[in-house]
């Protein structure tokens, strides 16, 4: 049996129903740094995945575990209205002059790796993470708004059984 290439594993996708709810995961492998464009690796208008990322976002640098193919979505099964958690989409709103953010140990984690060969080779810097104000993908008959509701700290602090 031979392994198969990472971009041909199939993704593994899961969901559970809770009442009107239904919460859909799927997981799958980091993107590849370099472009795969190729006959059989062209899913979005002829281009590879990461080359659609690579145009699309505005970064310096893609992030360097960046898992294009995972997200969350929870679907309201009778109006068919979702929201999910698309990684492309939150990275889109990411603005690299204003979102960047210096890892808090950064420094001292270089301080202490000073007799390092290999950190003195390394073309850029890994210190900086970004934020954005991403708040998932919203799509179907349902429409978000802001509430002052809460859901209380008692039921925040519940241990409720794992499904």
């Amino acid at each position: 049996a031979s392994m198969m290439p990472v971009e041909e594993r199939p993704p593994i996708r899961s969901s559970v129903t809770l009442g009107p709810w239904e919460i859909i995961t799927q997981q799958c492998h980091i993107l590849r740094s370099t472009c795969k464009c190729t006959a059989d690796n062209t899913a979005y208008s002829g281009r590879c995945v990461a080359c659609i990322y690579s145009d699309t976002l505005t970064l310096p640098d893609l992030p360097e575990m960046t898992f294009d193919r995972n997200f969350l979505s929870l679907r309201h099964t009778p109006s068919g209205g979702s929201i999910s958690l698309i990684t492309l989409d939150a990275l889109a709103l990411v603005d690299p002059s204003r979102d960047a953010v210096k890892v808090s140990y950064a420094a001292e984690w270089q301080e202490k790796r000073c007799d390092c060969e290999h950190l003195n080779n390394t073309v850029k810097l890994c210190d900086w993470t970004f934020k954005t104000a991403y708040r998932g993908s919203v799509s179907g008959a349902h429409s978000c708004s802001e509430t002052k509701e809460e859901p209380g700290r008692e039921k925040l602090l519940r241990r409720d059984q794992i499904l």
